[in-house]
């Protein structure tokens, strides 16, 4: 049997309506706004403070968008690990696969090899292989995207 995308697609379509949502209704229709930032010398230029302009008051409302938004996005990469582990290993999993099944999200590299990470460990070395270069510790340089 193989898995399915439609529910790591519907997350991620989640995802985009809450951003959406921020950048309409709560930032005018801009993604950035840019501030006006003067720098200050402290200590003969050892330390600077830096000075932002006016910042606007944050509807309380923000944050909970923000919150679902990022919520779903991790939902997404879970629905999708679940989904590659029933793509690899057939429906039903085994419990303990099911309970383990997850998306990792490492900022600094593990000591042990993708192999051996728990949540991907039984998936094929190809897919883990692709998990792996999507690591943050990787930083977000073109060649990974």
């Amino acid at each position: 049997m193989s898995g399915s995308l439609e529910g790591p697609v519907a997350k991620v379509g989640r995802a985009i309506d809450h951003y959406r949502t921020l950048k309409n209704d709560f930032l005018g229709g801009f993604d950035i706004k840019h501030r006006h930032v003067t720098p200050e010398a402290q200590r003969e230029g050892l330390e600077y403070r830096f000075h932002v302009g006016k910042i606007d008051v944050v509807d309380s409302r923000f944050a909970l968008v923000l919150g679902d938004g990022f919520y779903n996005m991790r939902c997404a990469l879970d629905h999708l690990a679940f989904q590659l582990h029933v793509a690899e290993l057939g429906d039903p999993l085994p419990p303990a696969v099911e309970k383990a099944s997850q998306f990792p999200i490492y900022d600094v590299r593990p000591s042990d090899p993708p192999n051996q990470w728990n949540y991907i460990k039984r998936l094929s070395a190809p897919v883990r292989t692709q998990i792996e270069a999507l690591q943050p510790y990787h930083g977000w340089h073109d060649h990974h995207l």
